[in-house]
This record gives C-alpha cells, structure tokens and sequence, in this order.
C-alpha cells in the first residue's frame, strides 16, 4: 500500500479504489486518516488516494455508477495533457479541483527535469482519456496491478504520480478490462455512459495505434512480436499446434510475462500469468486466440494455419474449421453480465463419436466468483438447476458452469419475456454456433423451450375413424400434488363434457414416467395432444415418458409449469 499523508483534511472527500478480483469499484468515502486504520479498513492491496472533490465519471445529471458524495460541477475547461512523441512514454499526474479559472494538471517527464503547468486552453497531441477520468485509471493500476511508481505525492488538493517509462505502454492496456466492466454495469443499470464507452474505445485505438505487431513463421510455429513505434520488442509470444487446437505459449521472466498479459488483455483477450518452477508462464487456447480481434495477429493465425497444413499436420477439414473460428470471432457469450466460454468438446463412446456443448466461466478470484454467482442468481438462475459453481480455493481454480440443456431453457425463457440482455446472448450463440459449425447441436438444445407454449390446445379435434371416435379439446390444465405436476384433459365428445388426467413421477432410475389408463376415447384425446399415433386404440395402462413432457408443454398455459419442473428433478 502506497504511503500517504496522515494529515487530516476538512470539509473533503476521497476516492476509494476497493479491490475485487478484477471488478472494481469506485465510491467516496471519509479519508482513514491512520495508515492502520487504512490497511485494516481496504487491505494491502488496496488504495485510498485524496484527489480533492470528486468530477464525474458517468453522464452529466445521471445517477452515479459506483461512485457516492459530493459531485461538483465539471468545469467548463477540461484540459487534456499534451504528450509529444519524445515524450509518449512521459509520467502523469494531475489533480481535480473546482477552481474560478480553467482547471489544470501537471505533466513530469523523466526527459525532463523539472515539471511543466499546462493550462487548459493548451493544446497538443492527446492522451485518449480527459485529466478526471486519467485519475481513477491510473489508480487502479497501482492498486490491482503494482505498476511501478517510482514516487506518489499527495499535498493539500494536489495529487502527482510519477510512472516508470517501461511501464507507459502498458497503462491503457492495464485499465481496459476494469473501465470496460464499469462501462457494462452502467449499460446494465440503465445509465449509458456514453461518453466513458467512447473513451474506451479510444484507449483501444491508442494501445493499437502505437503498437506494431509482426509474425515470422519458423516451421509448424509462428512467433508473434509486439513492438512500439520506434520498431523496438515490448513482447512476444510464439503460436503452434498442439495435436488439437492452437496453443500460445510464453515462459520467463515475471516483468515480461506481466508486460505480455497487459497487451493481450487489452487487445481483447482474457488472460494472466502464472508462476511455476520460478519461471512466468502465459498460455492462451484457440477461442482465447480468436478473441483477439487485431488484424496483424489474425494473419499470423492465418498463415500458421496454411503452413500447418502445407507441411501435413493437420488435415484439410481441420484447417477449414480453424479458420472459420479465426473468422467467428471469440467464443464467448455474455449471460447476466457474466462472460462465458462456449466449446464443443468431442468424446468417443461405444455407439460412436459424442459432442458435448460446454459453457463455462472461469473466475480469476472469490471475489469475481462471488460477483457472477449472485448476477446469475438476481437474473432467474437457480444454482444445481440451471448452473454449477465450485469456488476457488488456495491452487485450485473455480469454475460456474451453464447446465446444458436446462441453462439454456432458462436464458431463452428470460428471451420470450423481452430480456434484452438474453435476447443478445441467444442471438450471439446461435451466430457462433453457425460460424463453428454446431449450429445443429445448439438449436437441439433449444428446440423445447422455443416451442414451449406456442400452441392453443383449445378446440382441437381427435379423431380416430376406424372406431368411431371424434372428441374436441376444451382445455388443458396443471395442478400441483405434492410438488409434482398433475395434468387435466378437458374434452367433449357428443356433447357430453369429460376429462382425464395423470400425475407425472420420477421412477428409481431416475427418469420421468406418468401412468395413464386408457380405453378408445382417451386413446384418441392423448394421441392427438402428444402427437403420439402409436397411442390410437391402445387400451389399459399406458406409460408415458420424456418426449410426452415435451409435447405436452407446448401447449398454452402448462408449457413452462412442465418445463421448469423436468428441469428442476433431472438437474437436482
């Protein structure tokens, strides 16, 4: 924890940056005046920094994302500091106060020896983000990612940070997930920031304008290098095939691991270095490749893919399909605000080959497993029904899985309701699935719940001509017995008014049955409401089973009452 002055302040509040597993927040709050009290109340690694009064983050007269208290008027002048190309690399600090005058910040450079005030009505090349939101992005890199400072000053309404030059390239990089989860929390809440998303997107273009990227292929491997304007190596990482998917790979030193991460990320992936054996690892898997949506480094998939299969290890349908998914995109799909990775995974059984349809997120901390769980759960999702969720402990990683095919019942039930965000999700999966080539296996999984009460059952008619029968359908109907679904078949025949019913179960196998007795007439009733012929004048005890539920479910009125039920006892 950085060390600041003790001195108390009057009349003021403080920017709080609470660390959260990569969800960070901002709030006001009284200043901890004691270091103790400081490290008790926010932890180690966590950082309280006076910035005066707090500017806005988030729209003009809109409520306030994360951040609570005083939250004066924005002056008119808002200065951008100017950074030349010899000094790109320069330190920044700046600080926030309401004052009579245009407001300013200072600009160090290690080029230069001392400190220049620039005043707002200066102009210059500009850093993508204004002076008030540069100051809550540089605090979370000291706070989450240890960014090197090599000095923090903290006077009266005044607040400079000095940065080391290596790290310089690095910083939008560092900030881009955090300010982006921000931005999806304000989209979520019904703020629309937009003037912040705009200011992500030109972080992005600034890491991207002033990063080169280039690709040497050397055999069955492609070497991916990250350079800075002046052609000199930030970064490298190296692409190759494993047997069955991309594999990039990068081991070293902790600096270069950690500098290589914070480009990755901030091109769009989703990764972090690891320790093992005292030497810094970085690996990424094709859908994390993939994610990577810079033109430079999708060529260099590209031509890896071509020179793999040139030299016969890998054969024609499998370039095919790596080259689809660098087209597709990322495989992720984002479901109440929690990012998940969609696979195919392929295994080998006795009747043949079997596809299974994982969708999973992997948490990089409690912290971030704590937050995803209680968005799915405030969302409709009930845990064992529709996901599974193991908790990261100590060296072994969490996981929250999405339950296939009950999940994803539920996202296209929340769809039928007008939930734009599932509506998004649905659509992103079945845009993917297409793309990768399991369009099939998706749509199989959706088929019940988009057919779940499409159809009115009322006036239809059964008929089964070879005995005489011909009875209308007046309704069906749910009613509940000790937690299990009775179902009731009104209908009419001849004028006369009857009905039938039967309570579904689950047998000591585990699988769903209901028992009905039969004679002609009802007979025809269940033939025609299950679209099941074999039914037609079939007497005595009859066992209904899984594919019955379905098609009874697509029926007004009972539809998701059955649906939600077979997935709840399949699922517990």
């Amino acid at each position: 924890m950085l060390n600041l002055p003790n001195r108390p302040y009057h009349n003021r509040r403080d920017l709080v940056v609470h660390r959260a597993g990569g969800l960070h927040g901002l709030s006001a709050q009284p200043y901890p005046h004691s270091a103790h009290h400081r490290q008790a109340l926010y932890g180690p690694k966590q950082l309280c920094v006076h910035v005066g009064r707090l500017q806005r983050l988030f729209h003009r007269g809109r409520q306030r994302c994360l951040s609570r208290g005083v939250t004066p008027r924005r002056p008119q002048h808002n200065p951008l500091s100017p950074i030349g190309a010899s000094t790109s690399y320069g330190l920044l600090s700046a600080f926030l106060r309401r004052r009579r005058g245009p407001a300013c910040c200072w600009l160090s450079c290690r080029d230069e020896p001392r400190p220049r005030r620039l005043r707002g009505e200066e102009r210059g090349e500009k850093l993508p983000p204004d002076v008030h939101d540069k100051i809550a992005l540089y605090t979370i890199m000291v706070a989450k990612y240890g960014i090197a400072a090599e000095k923090v000053n903290v006077v009266e309404d005044k607040m400079r940070i000095f940065f080391s030059r290596e790290y310089a390239a690095e910083a939008f990089a560092e900030a881009w997930d955090e300010l982006s989860w921000l931005w999806r929390f304000d989209r979520k809440q019904e703020l629309y920031a937009d003037h912040l998303f705009k200011k992500l997107q030109h972080v992005r273009e600034y890491v991207e304008k002033h990063m080169r990227i280039e690709h040497v292929i050397r055999g069955a491997k492609a070497t991916v290098y990250f350079k800075d304007v002046a052609g000199n190596e930030i970064a490298h990482i190296n692409i190759s095939w494993d047997g069955k998917s991309l594999h990039a790979a990068f081991g070293g030193a902790r600096k270069k691991a950690e500098r290589l991460v914070a480009i990755l990320n901030a091109l769009g992936a989703d990764v972090e270095a690891r320790e093992h054996g005292g030497t810094w690892y970085v690996q990424l898997y094709t859908g994390s490749i993939t994610a990577i949506r810079c033109p430079e480094l999708l060529e260099a998939v590209s031509a890896l893919a071509g020179e793999l299969y040139k030299s016969k290890k890998i054969a024609k349908e499998q370039r095919g399909r790596l080259l689809r998914e660098i087209e597709a995109g990322p495989n992720v799909v984002e479901v109440a605000g929690v990012e998940l990775n969609v696979n195919l995974k392929e295994e080998e059984i006795k009747s043949g080959a079997s596809k299974r349809l994982m969708i999973i997120y992997e948490p990089t901390s409690p912290e971030a497993f704590d937050a995803a769980v209680k968005a799915l759960k405030e969302a409709g999702f009930v845990e064992g029904v529709h996901f599974t969720a193991k908790k990261p402990e100590k060296e072994e990683r969490g996981f929250i899985s999405l339950k296939v095919p009950s999940g994803l019942w539920k996202l296209e039930e929340l769809r039928r309701q007008g939930v734009k965000l599932a509506e998004r999700a649905v659509s992103r999966l079945e845009e993917m699935a297409k793309a990768r080539g399991f369009y099939d296996l998706v749509e199989e999984h959706l088929r019940p719940a988009k057919e779940v009460e499409t159809i009115d059952p009322r006036e239809m008619v059964a008929e089964d001509p070879e005995r005489g029968v011909k009875a209308v359908i007046r309704d069906v109907k749910v009613e509940w017995e000790n937690g299990r679904p009775r179902v009731e078949v009104e209908y009419e025949v001849n004028g006369d008014v009857k009905s039938l019913s039967f309570i579904w179960g689950v047998d000591k196998g585990g699988a769903v049955r209901a028992g009905v007795g039969l004679n002609n007439e009802k007979a025809a009733v269940f033939s025609t409401i299950t679209c099941d012929e074999k039914l037609k004048g079939k007497k005595g005890v009859a066992t209904l089973t899984a594919k019955h539920i379905f098609a009874l479910a697509k029926y007004k009125g009972v539809g998701w009452q059955l649906l939600r039920w077979y997935a709840e006892v399949m699922n517990m």
